[in-house]
């Protein structure tokens, strides 16, 4: 199973189009938890509203309060509320970013025994859609362009929470970590994203 973190922040019609990319995925072996920023508005619970009966493997959170700090504090929060199995992995994203139809069944199929991480090129808009070739460092991938197996995700945390680039740390940390425990990181030379 694939757990998705998406951490939303207002912008009611890109939440629609994000929650669409994954109801229309090919694989529906998918949990999506979306953290809301702060209380959410009227425009942003309608968008959930559309989906609550018929999608159970969608959840809404929002927080009492807005945190900011780029949505990490709540990615660690969710990332810790999590229970999964062997096999699982998480994707920490943002609800103003797309996935290809094909995403979920893509990278599960990638991913094998022993693999920890796995990233995936990707669509950047602030770049006029310029491709961008991922590598697992700071500037060089997006949180949304990587895959992580979820016991290692939770093992390492999502700690940087003050950090901008806590994406480029992250993914360079369970890098470093899969090469300590001899899991494989596994890289897909295609974009599988749209990043707003």
């Amino acid at each position: 199973m694939l757990h998705i973190i998406s951490v939303a922040y207002k912008k009611p019609i890109f939440l629609r189009i994000h929650i669409d990319s994954f109801i229309c995925q090919s694989n529906q072996d998918f949990q999506l938890t979306i953290i809301h920023d702060g209380p959410a508005s009227k425009e942003v619970k309608d968008v959930v509203a559309l989906y609550k009966n018929k999608e159970p493997q969608i959840l809404f959170i929002e927080t009492e309060t807005r945190v900011g700090n780029w949505g990490n504090e709540n990615r660690q929060v969710a990332l810790q509320l999590l229970n999964g199995k062997k096999g699982d992995f998480v994707l920490m994203t943002n609800a103003d970013n797309y996935y290809v139809p094909s995403f979920i069944e893509q990278v599960m199929t990638e991913v094998k025994r022993n693999t920890g991480f796995l990233y995936f090129d990707f669509l950047h808009h602030p770049f006029h859609y310029q491709l961008m070739r991922s590598k697992p460092e700071v500037n060089w991938i997006d949180l949304g362009a990587y895959i992580t197996e979820l016991k290692l995700a939770q093992e390492i945390g999502f700690n940087r929470i003050t950090r901008s680039e806590a994406d480029g740390l992250f993914a360079m940390e369970a890098v470093a970590y899969c090469k300590r425990r001899g899991l494989e990181v596994i890289k897909i030379n295609r974009p599988l994203l749209v990043h707003n």
